[in-house]
């Protein structure tokens, strides 16, 4: 898997992730155990503090204004 191959790279890896059942499911857990990943969970009900909801909002305004077809019709 791709995480295997970032692991290979920066064993130090980190992953931030909410608290959405897939992200804290026992299975999910042991295998960033297992690849020496630490989870970083964001709280609750909080994406302005993930970093990656900057990058989304940069990605659809970016379509909203060079790809209005994508972006519904606008």
């Amino acid at each position: 898997p791709l995480i295997d191959g970032m692991v290979s790279i920066r064993p130090w890896l980190s992953a931030m992730q909410d608290n959405t059942s897939a992200h804290t499911a026992a299975r999910t857990m042991e295998e960033m155990r297992q690849r020496l990943i630490q989870p970083i969970f964001s709280p609750t009900n909080s994406p302005d503090l993930n970093p990656i909801e900057s990058v989304w909002n940069r990605i659809k305004d970016y379509i909203q204004h060079h790809l209005p077809n994508l972006a519904g019709g606008k």
